[in-house]
């Protein structure tokens, strides 16, 4: 069971109208396979740091720093108002292993020598925006890189136009359908190497 209840909860008014509709539907956080396949892909790849784009109420941000038992540390970043909330929480919850940046993937600077061995992508799924979060994504030189929504078409031609081919594990994602509002929303996750 993962416990998400020091986070806020979001409502339908919990996002910037300027960046649009922010992604309701949560992966299903407390579903033992989903714990178990993050949990491998850590021990496996003994996962130290993430960079997470996309922090939106820090339910993912809890669950690798949860599951991933080598994290020492996760940045995450999202632009949105709600997610300082939720910043603020994980921060206060997880000490010094969070770090939030109130910032869009866009307008990111890394730093000098900047590496994560895991990088989270769950920011903006349209438009030309995963692809360059995948672009700053291969930056950091990661071991991992895992992202949400692959089953979105502007996310599928991200994906083929970074060459990102090598999905790992069986099966090759990890597919889930949540309901949030009433609405069933399927999504894939996706992880590459």
């Amino acid at each position: 069971m993962l416990d998400v209840s020091f986070l806020p909860v979001p409502d339908e008014n919990q996002h910037d109208p300027k960046i649009g509709m922010q992604g309701w539907g949560y992966l299903p956080y407390n579903n033992p396979q989903l714990h178990e396949w993050v949990a491998n892909i850590g021990k496996k790849y003994k996962i130290k740091t993430v960079f997470e784009i996309g922090t939106f109420a820090g339910y993912s941000t809890t669950l690798f720093l949860e599951h991933l038992y080598h994290l020492d540390k996760i940045k995450t970043i999202d632009p949105n108002n709600f997610s300082v909330g939720a910043g603020a929480a994980l921060k206060k919850k997880y000490g010094h292993r969070v770090e939030y940046q109130k910032i869009t993937s866009t307008f990111y600077v890394k730093s000098t020598g900047e590496h994560y061995d895991m990088v989270f992508i769950d920011g903006s799924h349209n438009g030309n925006v995963p692809y360059l979060d995948i672009q700053l994504a291969l930056s950091f030189k990661p071991k991992v890189i895992m992202m949400d929504n692959i089953e979105l078409p502007d996310v599928q031609r991200a994906v083929k136009k970074s060459g990102l081919f090598d999905l790992i594990h069986d099966p090759d994602y990890f597919y889930y359908t949540n309901e949030h509002r009433g609405r069933r929303q399927p999504g894939i996750l996706g992880v590459f190497t």
